[in-house]
């Protein structure tokens, strides 16, 4: 069999792996993982999937067995993933779009399979107990639930299979109302304090900025007529640049004195990032218990990450939502506990959260909701939700 010939007949698209084609010429793995006995064990032991998607997983099982192109190529996922395993975290396994069939729409969680008991090996490794180790491992049946509510049916989306990926990398925890992930501050910006007042400042060191205040490229801010930036300079006694105040930059050019003010959050500085799940309750006691306890499990479980702050990038921080909710709103109260910056975003990132079904045309979103709503009603006149990134700074956070 041909490897190229194999991946037009499966249509897969994007970037191939390098090693891929090399790994094809092995013996690939037997079809153990295909088992019923097997996957049964697995989800009865970890309590992973819900009865409906099991039984779809199994029928799919049996199809694959049965369709030559799938099977060599779950196949040679189970030996990529299985090789690679060093560095899931960077791994991105090309999957054939899912079409209906049992075998396409379950395929991408089948392949996953096998690496849930080295993940749960690793995760007690660390201190987690086996029940924190089934909520995590909870993630592969949600991944198939958002599927049924994007698509209406039970399916695992290839979208999807990177955040599958950070639970068999061992980088990410549920705890609470939050997924907590072990990760690093990006490149944009960096957090500054006051050595005598203790306020914070976010000033942008790498992208240049729309005049709007927005990163240059972000959806309808793409013309450089106006731009500014980056324009950082960082010297023994001074941090020059732009400075980040409620989700935007503002236009201009400000100096710093390195004796009173300190770098506290540089880019690639170990941070917990926390991503939300779908309705996830929001009232500010069950954020902040989450956050405080979610905080101290991370600072347990991973010692050596020695992370100092919270961060989160979202739609939820987006400051467009305050033209869409009162004041009392638990989401605009979620977004305040965070000190605000841009990030380069398509004005849109809250299509798959706010409104979950996909849609041909912006007039079939669903308004069921005031949100749902008022938000459908500003993309047709042209609006945006632009998502933003935040840190938590306030100490109480972290006792």
């Amino acid at each position: 069999m041909d490897f190229e010939a194999l991946v037009s007949r499966l249509k897969i698209s994007g970037s191939i792996p390098e090693a891929l084609p090399k790994l094809f010429l092995k013996t690939l793995p037997d079809t153990y993982f295909l088992e019923h006995d097997y996957i049964n064990k697995i989800s009865e032991k970890y309590d992973i999937f819900e009865e409906k998607y099991l039984e779809l997983i199994l029928k799919a099982t049996d199809e694959i067995k049965e369709n030559e192109d799938l099977l060599t190529w779950a196949k040679l996922s189970v030996l990529y993933l299985k090789e690679n395993k060093g560095r899931r975290e960077r791994v991105s396994m090309p999957m054939p779009e899912p079409d209906g069939t049992a075998a396409s729409d379950m395929l991408m969680t089948i392949v996953t399979l096998p690496l849930v008991e080295e993940a749960a090996e690793s995760y007690r490794s660390r201190g987690f107990s086996e029940d924190d180790i089934k909520k995590n491992f909870k993630a592969l049946n949600t991944v198939i639930w958002i599927g049924e509510r994007e698509l209406g049916r039970p399916v695992s989306r290839k979208v999807y299979f990177g955040w599958n990926m950070h639970y068999m990398c061992c980088t990410i925890f549920d705890h609470g109302v939050f997924n907590f992930e072990i990760s690093s501050f990006p490149q944009t910006s960096m957090l500054l304090k006051n050595k005598v007042t203790n306020e914070f400042a976010i000033m942008m060191v790498t992208p240049k900025m729309h005049r709007d205040g927005y990163i240059l490229g972000s959806l309808c801010h793409t013309d450089e007529d106006g731009a500014f930036g980056p324009d950082f300079i960082e010297t023994d006694t001074d941090f020059t640049g732009y400075l980040a105040k409620d989700g935007k930059v503002i236009n201009k050019l400000v100096t710093l004195s390195k004796s009173e003010w300190e770098a506290v959050l540089r880019p690639g500085d170990p941070t917990v990032s926390i991503h939300i799940p779908r309705k996830t309750n929001l009232t500010p006691e069950v954020v902040k218990e989450s956050l405080v306890s979610g905080f101290k499990k991370a600072k347990l479980h991973y010692p050596e990450h020695q992370a100092k702050f919270l961060t989160c990038h979202s739609w939820l921080l987006s400051i467009e939502l305050y033209n869409h909710l009162g004041e009392s709103s638990n989401i605009l109260k979620f977004g305040e506990i965070y000190e605000r910056y841009p990030l380069l975003s398509q004005g849109r990132d809250c299509m798959k959260f706010l409104f979950p079904k996909e849609c041909d045309s912006l007039e079939e979103l669903e308004d069921a909701t005031s949100l749902q709503a008022k938000v459908k009603k500003s993309f047709l006149e042209g609006g945006y939700i632009y998502s933003a990134g935040g840190i938590i700074t306030n100490e109480e956070f972290y006792k």
